[in-house]
C-alpha cells in the first residue's frame, strides 16, 4: 500500500502505511481532522493500517501521543 508521512514540526512525524489511496500531496498543509487517505484490502488480503509516531527517526509510544 501507500505511505503518508506528516511533519508536525519540531522533528515530530506521524506515519500512515498500508493505504489504498492517499488524499494529500507532497508539500500540502494538512489541517487537524483532515483525511490523509483510505485503507482498503488489496490483492484479497485484509486491510491493515500501520500508524507510527516518530521523533527524528525514533518511534514513540503512539498511545501516549493520543492520550490513551
Amino acid at each position: 500500500g501507500l505511505t503518508v508521512l506528516l511533519d508536525h514540526g519540531d522533528h515530530y512525524y506521524t506515519l500512515y502505511a498500508g493505504l489504498s489511496s492517499a488524499e494529500v500531496r507532497v508539500g500540502e498543509t494538512v489541517s487537524a481532522g483532515s483525511r490523509v487517505g483510505t485503507v482498503g484490502s488489496h490483492d484479497g488480503k485484509p486491510a491493515a493500517l500501520t500508524f507510527e509516531v516518530r521523533k527524528n527517526a525514533d518511534a514513540l509510544d503512539a498511545a501516549t501521543w493520543l492520550g490513551l
